[in-house]
Formats: C-alpha cells, sequence, structure tokens
C-alpha cells in the first residue's frame, strides 16, 4: 500500500521512482508500490499512473494519454517538458486495461534495427496481487527475470488487454513494456520478454 504522504520532490522522488519502476521490470510480476505524495493532478488519470509518468518523461521523450484521460496531456507537457503525439508515434502510452484495445495493437514496436525503440505502456488496473483475489483472473508470467514461472492476479473485464499485449509482443524483440499500476499506488512490470498465458 501507498505510504503516509510527504510532499513531493521532482527530482528526488522521481529518480526514487524510477528506481523502482527500473527493479520491477527486472522482476516481472514482482509488485512494488509508490509512496504517496500530495500532488494535485487533472481529473481522469490516477495519481500513481501519473508518478510513473513523472519518473520517465522528459524533454526528450513523447508520450500519447488515451482520450478519456485527455487532461492530464498539457499537465504533462507542463511538468515533465515531454510532448504529446499520435498513439503510433508515441514513446510512452497511457491508458486502462478495461479500455478497447486499439490503443496496445497500435503502439510502436520497434524495429528489427531498433527494437528498443518500442513503446511502453502505462496500464491502470483496478486490482493486482500475487495472491488469489475474488473476480480476479490470473495471468502466468514465464521469462527471463523469473525463476519458472510467476502468477498474477488481476481484476477481471480485462481478458481483450491480455489477449492484445500477448500478441503485440509475439514477435520479441519486438514488442512493447508494460507497467500496471492500481490507484492505491501498487505497480508490477511485464516486459517484451515476458511469456503471458492464463486459464480460459
Amino acid at each position: 500500500m501507498m505510504a503516509n504522504a510527504t510532499p513531493y520532490d521532482p527530482i528526488f522522488d522521481a529518480q526514487r521512482h524510477f528506481r523502482v519502476l527500473l527493479d520491477c521490470m527486472a522482476r516481472p510480476g514482482k509488485i512494488a508500490g509508490l509512496a504517496d505524495v500530495p500532488l494535485a493532478m487533472p481529473t481522469g488519470l490516477g495519481l500513481p499512473a501519473a508518478l510513473i509518468g513523472f519518473a520517465l518523461l522528459n524533454e526528450y521523450t513523447s508520450f500519447w494519454i488515451h482520450p478519456s484521460l485527455s487532461e492530464a496531456s498539457s499537465y504533462f507537457q507542463r511538468q515533465t517538458g515531454s510532448r504529446s503525439c499520435p498513439l503510433e508515434k508515441a514513446d510512452f502510452l497511457f491508458g486502462s486495461v478495461s479500455m478497447e484495445t486499439n490503443w496496445v495493437q497500435k503502439a510502436p514496436l520497434g524495429t528489427a534495427e531498433y527494437p528498443e525503440s518500442g513503446s511502453t505502456l502505462i496500464a491502470e488496473i483496478n486490482e493486482i496481487s500475487n495472491e488469489p483475489l475474488k473476480g480476479t483472473m490470473a495471468i502466468t508470467l514465464k521469462g527471463p527475470g523469473i525463476d519458472q514461472a510467476k502468477t498474477l492476479h488481476v481484476s477481471g473485464k480485462s481478458e481483450n488487454f491480455w489477449h492484445a499485449l500477448r500478441e503485440k509482443n509475439e514477435n520479441y524483440p519486438l514488442g512493447v513494456d508494460t507497467f500496471l499500476v492500481t490507484k492505491s499506488g501498487l505497480i508490477s512490470a511485464i516486459p517484451r520478454s515476458t511469456k503471458l498465458d492464463w486459464e480460459r
């Protein structure tokens, strides 16, 4: 869960959160938390997703935010110097697992010469857990950074998202990296190298 609130420091906190994100990406399926900070955000995008944005965005990056969360777009541009751009060209994409999956399907996946230029998804989700929860589906993760297999229990009504993500990453090293984030501040990462499966 998120810790007690302290004032947000745009340098210290962004660096601290960036280290958390790196650790999660190196350990797919691990669930970590972002410290709570008092930060006024436009309606739509949750604060934890915004904190990920502050850790990743800068004047050299571009981003896309789902139209339903668009009030956060100008906020990110002012606060980070990053630029908003069309979905098909963005480095970082902000959306939700419950949305229509075209934002996943159209995300840049890199090129054979530069696979690392594939985009990163920041996907809001209601719940994530390494333990079974009522009403969740179990996603099995396998691949680099995982000892045999890891299970993520995720909030329901998201199966279309998982189908789209698995299809997007089927031609690794092309693909997208993904951060899942809840509005309570829990995060988990799924690199493009991770294989996904679930019980149907």
